[in-house]
């Protein structure tokens, strides 16, 4: 554009002597006359098409760039606060499972602890019962004890008139009595 300016400038001061001829031969546009009506519909043109993209085009341009950022802007703005949002259910989430993990793991041990005091405490039951039966057969045990003590010289004195009735075929009765003065003197 400032290369057509400046080749008809040139050619307004210097039209003579580049032209050579007053204009009565070749071609219409290089005829000095014409240069001032094509300079101002130059310009006339020029300043309506100036005009024309000042005033119009590059508004809607501006305004049509303002509403592109403005929503970039916006999808931006949303995005941060998804990523947000999405950040804090992530923290939230992780929280509530440390949450639960300590307390299912504090609920085992408490169970745990409760049964190990449960099977203790049946232990404890078992081992009573097991002595009370120990006891009772003690007991049991020392009275057929002295029992048999008692009785040991009524069955010796029985089994050897028994042995005695066997061998020799007579029928004898002994006391126990004196079964008893002949464990004494041994």
């Amino acid at each position: 554009m400032l290369s057509r300016l400046s080749l008809t400038f040139f050619l307004l001061f210097f039209s003579n002597k580049v032209l050579g001829a007053q204009g009565e031969g070749g071609m219409p546009q290089l005829n000095p006359a014409s240069f001032s009506s094509q300079i101002f519909w130059l310009l006339i043109s020029f300043s309506i098409l100036f005009l024309i993209v000042h005033f119009f085009l590059l508004p809607r341009l501006k305004k049509i760039r303002e509403h592109r950022d403005e929503t970039i802007n916006n999808y931006l703005s949303q995005t941060q606060n998804l990523n947000h949002q999405i950040d804090n259910i992530i923290a939230q989430t992780d929280k509530e499972l440390n949450e639960a993990k300590t307390s299912f793991n504090n609920k085992i041990k408490e169970e745990l602890e409760n049964n190990k005091i449960i099977f203790e405490k049946e232990v404890d039951l078992i081992e009573k019962d097991f002595e009370k039966k120990k006891e009772k057969l003690n007991h049991e045990l020392l009275k057929s004890k002295d029992s048999i003590k008692k009785n040991v010289p009524k069955i010796c004195m029985d089994l050897s008139n028994h042995l005695y009735e066997k061998i020799l075929g007579e029928k004898t009765e002994s006391d126990p009595k004196e079964f008893e003065k002949v464990i004494k003197d041994l």
